[in-house]
C-alpha cells in the first residue's frame, strides 16, 4: 500500500498553527466516507507530525494545469457530483469546510474525487463568523464576518464550478484581498 505524508512543523509558540493541524486531524480522523481524503496513521517525531493519508493522483487543480481549456461539461458534472456526496456527508457530520477550491479537491487515479484540507473546518453547532477560507470562494457573508452556515460551502462550491469549466476562478486578474472582497460584495 501506498500512502501520501503531510509533514506539518510543530512551533509550540504559534498557537494558531498548531490548533489548525489539530483541529484538523480531529475532524480528519472522524470522517470515514469515500468521498474524504481518509488518514491512515499519525506520527509526532521531534518538532513534527506526520500524517499518512490515503494517496491520490492530483487535485482538480492539478488536472486544469495540464490543459489548456476548462473542463468537458461531463467530466466537471461527474466531479462536481462527486463533491457533492462528500460535502453533503461532512455537513450530515456537523461541519463545514470553509476552503472548498480545486486545490482541495483530490482525485483518484479511477476519477474519484475526495475532500481534502481540512484546517479550516469547524463544527456547525458553534456560531461561525470568523473569516476563514480563501478571498476569491468566499462567500458574502463570511467576507462580512456574519453568523453563517454550511450554506457557505454551497457557495465555495458554485465559485469551484466556475474554475472547473473556465479553468480560473472569477476574479482571477485581482489579487488585492480587499479588490476582491468589494466586488464579491
Amino acid at each position: 500500500q501506498v500512502y501520501a505524508i503531510k509533514r506539518c512543523f510543530i512551533d509550540d509558540t504559534d498557537q494558531p498553527h498548531l490548533a489548525y493541524i489539530l483541529r484538523e486531524l480531529r475532524i480528519m480522523g472522524s470522517l470515514n466516507h469515500e468521498n474524504v481524503v481518509a488518514i491512515k496513521e499519525v506520527t509526532l517525531w521531534s518538532d513534527h507530525i506526520w500524517i499518512a493519508m490515503e494517496m491520490m493522483s492530483c487535485s482538480i487543480f492539478g488536472l486544469l494545469c495540464q490543459i489548456s481549456t476548462g473542463l468537458p461539461e461531463e467530466i466537471a458534472v461527474f466531479l462536481v457530483e462527486e463533491c457533492l456526496q462528500g460535502l453533503t456527508f461532512l455537513h450530515s457530520k456537523g461541519y463545514i469546510h470553509r476552503d472548498i477550491k480545486c486545490e482541495n479537491l483530490l482525485v483518484s487515479k479511477t476519477g474519484q474525487v475526495k475532500l481534502a484540507d481540512f484546517g479550516l473546518a469547524t463544527p456547525l453547532n458553534v456560531i461561525n463568523s470568523a473569516r476563514l477560507g480563501t478571498a476569491k470562494w468566499m462567500a458574502p457573508e463570511v467576507i462580512r464576518e456574519l453568523e453563517y452556515s454550511e450554506k457557505v460551502d454551497v457557495w465555495s462550491m458554485a465559485i469551484t464550478i466556475i474554475e472547473m469549466m473556465d479553468r480560473v476562478p472569477p476574479l482571477y486578474y485581482l489579487d488585492n484581498t480587499d479588490d476582491i472582497f468589494a466586488e464579491i460584495l
